[in-house]
């Protein structure tokens, strides 16, 4: 790639439901990714340890996985579902070394609730120490933003400046390591953790890419999470190309304002191919197609939930595939 490349192209543009619009570029998410991962290492990150890090769809997500990957450690990635945090237990019982929770606060500093019951040590107004007797090796909680409620856990931007003046020098990585951890939906019980290596991951990301039919300089919009193998930002780093997303799609309450959100971002964007949930697709097809000026795209993608066949009506009208 370019050096020039490099610094000017849009990695990431995130839309919000309330029309505010940010972006990461390429160059950018490298610089404060490295910082990350030294300013992680300060913190005693070791090589294999596990980093357990809570799905948003935000930039410091992003800086926080690729940051994890550049100590040696990995990165687990999950979703919080369970007020009591049984879930996360179950999860990161069969798991070994996992030393750091990474997590969005949430509302009202929920989820930094939820990681008190699991701790028999934990004040978070006074820092982001922690020791539980399920969870051994456990010893720090970072935020992926800072919280506005007196919570003392330090956030991905203070790990990024204490890297900047760190001294430390990364490790080699190897194809062979483990890249990330992802976990399976959980429909016949508790997500099964799945790694993948640097070889396999960017292996299986190229894949998505040509199925997309992603060429360098392409914008795809997926409002998927960062956290499921579909919304992973990798696919778009492998194949150079920009990616649309949402940063609260959820916060949409019918598949209608969804589709409606999405066309707008499209046209706005200037997006050639899309990746879409099957219910918003089928909606699309079938009850009303949102006007946009970007039909037909390139490509549209679906899938994650059961694709009836009626989906490929949507090639020739707004997709050419």
């Amino acid at each position: 790639m370019p050096k020039y490349f490099q610094i000017v192209m849009l990695l990431i543009v995130f839309l919000s439901t309330t029309g505010e619009r940010t972006f990461i570029k390429y160059q950018e998410l490298y610089d404060q990714a490295k910082f990350f991962a030294k300013g992680l290492l300060e913190t005693g990150i070791k090589r294999n340890d596990v980093d357990a890090i809570s799905n948003k769809n935000c930039v410091e997500w992003v800086i926080s996985s690729l940051g994890v990957q550049m100590t040696g450690a990995m990165p687990l990635h999950f979703f919080f579902k369970r007020l009591d945090g049984s879930d996360l237990l179950e999860i990161l019982h069969g798991i070994q070394k996992c030393t750091t929770l990474i997590i969005d606060p949430g509302h009202q500093d929920i989820n930094v609730d939820i990681c008190r019951k699991l701790a028999c040590n934990f004040q978070p107004e006074v820092s982001g120490s922690i020791s539980s007797k399920v969870l051994v090796d456990l010893y720090q909680v970072l935020l992926l933003q800072s919280s506005d409620n007196g919570i003392k856990c330090s956030s991905v931007a203070d790990i990024v400046e204490r890297g900047r003046i760190s001294i430390i020098t990364l490790p080699l990585i190897s194809p062979d390591d483990i890249a990330a951890i992802f976990l399976t939906s959980g429909s016949t019980g508790i997500p099964k953790a799945v790694p993948q290596t640097h070889l396999s991951l960017v292996r299986s990301l190229h894949g998505v890419g040509k199925h997309l039919e992603l060429d360098p300089g392409a914008r795809l919009y997926n409002d998927r999470p960062f956290s499921w193998t579909g919304g992973y930002p990798g696919v778009y780093i492998v194949h150079k190309t920009t990616r649309i997303t949402a940063s609260d799609v959820m916060a949409l309450k019918t598949i209608d304002d969804i589709n409606r959100f999405t066309a707008r971002a499209l046209e706005a964007e200037n997006c050639t191919a899309a990746l879409m949930i099957t219910p918003c697709l089928h909606d699309m097809m079938h009850t009303k197609l949102p006007p946009c000026k970007q039909w037909p795209l390139k490509v549209i993608g679906t899938g994650g939930l059961p694709v009836e066949s009626s989906c490929t009506s949507a090639a020739g009208v707004i997709a050419n595939n």
